[in-house]
């Protein structure tokens, strides 16, 4: 019998396991997690947070499902260290053989070297355990550093909760990986229609309090006091466990795998955050710390890990938020991150909403939407491809009909009246 152990239980090692599980119930699978909660949706964390959802809402499984499963789930340990020769994974009280090992080992929170960064009060937003201690904190007044989707996501969450909340970014705009300016800008304003104070272009020169934070220092604004201070700049792939063991690891700090997801060991596998993928556009190095990613990856090295082979097609990050009712979504990249050849923005403003395309040397490369998502589905297949033949993909399907005011021309979109 094939012994399969899965080290981490995010989404890609619960897709690894499930498409083990629907191609072979021979396999033995043993899923081992620091984290002792069954299956949850990070995505979510925030509805919680801000009390829409209530905290068993989040969970995707129960203890029973791993039963049922036929998997081995090891939650609340540690893995210490691997054994890629003797083929061995081994924790604080126990040693597991494997045949295929898959390391899901995700990723961590970015912790900035600030003064005070150590302070408590000090929170990050990436684990249950972490969205347990900020719905606990108590206070009124909250300073997020970092305006990424997750910081926005928090201040929504929190100013529904009616804490007053600061959003401190070190760039000239919000969301500066997923929104150019004018995009940016129009969800700001959302934001602070809401009662957001936002403050961009600022760098947080230290964290103060004795020994509980009350307040931060910035380089323009001054002192702000603050209750509670959350850190969402980022995560980086953790790869302590991958390294130790031999595992190849990238510039971006992510495991490297070829197209199968395996790595440069033999029988053993990585997806998700953990993982540095590649540009579909560039092909550089790139880390995509998405839920989608990591689904798909996760799917692939458990196919390959039994010997179905597949093939990882690295695609555009695409982001979705709520915020306040008002839809904003992403996909691809801004103009501002390409930093090679010709790069238009085609811009659609109708009424309620904002719509920019990203061209790159004549290649749709980047969306951003704004009040509704409509077309946004139909279009994402199509991104890397020259415009015009987007515009001629566009006319030949009969979905098209669903979003008529786009006409695709020869100046890629142009704007008719709306109906």
């Amino acid at each position: 019998m094939m012994e399969i152990v899965v080290i981490g239980n995010g989404v890609a090692g619960e897709a690894a396991c499930s498409a083990i599980r629907s191609r072979t119930k021979e396999a033995k699978i043993t899923l081992i997690s620091e984290e002792s909660h069954p299956f949850y949706s990070p995505c979510v964390l925030t509805q919680y947070i801000s009390k829409e959802l209530k905290r068993s809402g989040v969970f995707l499984k129960t203890l029973r499902d791993y039963e049922k499963e036929g998997i081995n789930a090891l939650l609340g340990n540690r893995v210490e260290r691997i054994d890629p020769v003797g083929r061995m994974v081994f924790l604080n009280d126990r040693e597991i053989a494997y045949d295929k090992l898959i390391l899901a080992t995700g990723s961590r929170p970015i912790v900035p070297t600030i003064e005070g960064v150590q302070k408590k009060g000090v929170k990050v937003l990436k684990f249950l355990r972490d969205a347990d201690r900020i719905f606990r904190a108590q206070g009124i007044k909250a300073i997020i550093i970092g305006s990424g989707p997750v910081g926005v996501e928090l201040a929504v969450a929190l100013r529904k909760r009616n804490w007053e909340v600061c959003l401190i970014e070190a760039l000239d705009w919000i969301m500066p990986n997923q929104f150019d300016e004018k995009g940016s800008f129009i969800v700001r304003n959302i934001l602070e229609n809401h009662g957001i104070k936002i403050l961009t272009a600022e760098k947080v020169l230290s964290i103060e309090g004795k020994p509980h934070v009350n307040g931060v220092v910035n380089s323009r604004a001054g002192r702000r006091e603050a209750d509670m201070v959350v850190l969402t700049i980022g995560m980086r792939p953790s790869t302590q466990l991958a390294r130790q063991a031999g595992v190849e690891v990238g510039e971006l700090e992510g495991i490297l795998t070829n197209e199968e997801m395996e790595t440069n060991i033999k029988d053993i596998y990585a997806c998700g955050d953990c993982v540095e993928g590649k540009d579909p556009f560039t092909l550089k190095p790139k880390l995509s710390l998405l839920w989608p990613q990591a689904e798909r990856q996760g799917t692939v090295a458990g196919y390959n890990c039994i010997g179905e082979h597949r093939s990882i097609r690295w695609v555009p990050d695409v982001i979705n938020l709520d915020v306040f009712g008002t839809f904003v979504g992403a996909m691809g990249q801004p103009a501002r991150m390409i930093n090679h050849g010709k790069t238009e923005m085609v811009e659609v403003v109708g009424k309620e909403k904002y719509h920019c395309f990203v061209l790159s040397e004549g290649r749709w490369v980047g969306g951003q939407f704004i009040g509704d998502h409509e077309g946004m589905g139909i279009l994402l297949p199509f991104m890397g491809r020259d415009y015009e033949e987007v515009c001629k993909k566009i006319r030949d399907e009969e979905e098209a009909t669903r979003f008529p005011w786009y006409y695709p021309t020869r100046d890629f979109f142009y704007k008719m009246e709306e109906p």
